[in-house]
């Protein structure tokens, strides 16, 4: 099933995009409250800002937008951080280190246990994918492109870790 973005949800982006002065950062931010958080509820995740997850009893599966330490006001640099870990054996792991916090999170890797990934290991060829908007522009390709794979490669993997191995 493809998902695309309607009219409506890239249409204020775009206006401010083009008509103002905004910062990269600021056109990031409208992003994930009009296009990628309302795809991800739609898709039934929690979370706002950069942080989503697929409620459930029994495993943590969060999914983190992470920027680029080089992100500034001319543009914004992105990725897509996935994590699926069983709650039981979170809650092991966690009596033999004590370090860990309550819930892990999307974009830190703490072992073999769980299943973490960046959105570009789901991609064909596999290679890291950090996508990029910059202030002045409509970025509405971009954002397009992102909602595409949050709804038709990201949230779908996510979900294939809660079924049992073998089927």
């Amino acid at each position: 099933m493809r998902t695309h973005l309607t009219y409506t949800h890239i249409v204020p982006i775009a206006k401010r995009a083009t008509t103002g002065k905004l910062a990269a950062q600021d056109l990031f931010s409208d992003a994930i409250k009009a296009a990628f958080g309302p795809a991800l509820r739609s898709a039934g995740l929690r979370g706002s800002g950069r942080s989503y997850y697929v409620p459930s009893r029994t495993h943590f599966a969060f999914l983190g937008f992470q920027k680029s330490q080089s992100s500034n006001s001319g543009a914004v640099k992105f990725t897509v951080n996935l994590k699926v870990v069983s709650i039981a054996t979170w809650q092991e792991m966690r009596r033999t280190r004590p370090d860990f916090p309550l819930r892990p999170a999307p974009s830190i890797r703490y072992g073999s246990f769980e299943w973490n990934k960046r959105i570009g290991d789901l991609l064909p060829g596999g290679e890291d994918k950090w996508w990029q908007m910059r202030a002045g522009q409509t970025n509405s390709a971009t954002i397009a492109e992102v909602v595409e794979v949050l709804m038709n490669i990201a949230v779908p993997a996510m979900r294939m870790q809660f079924e049992p191995a073998g089927g």
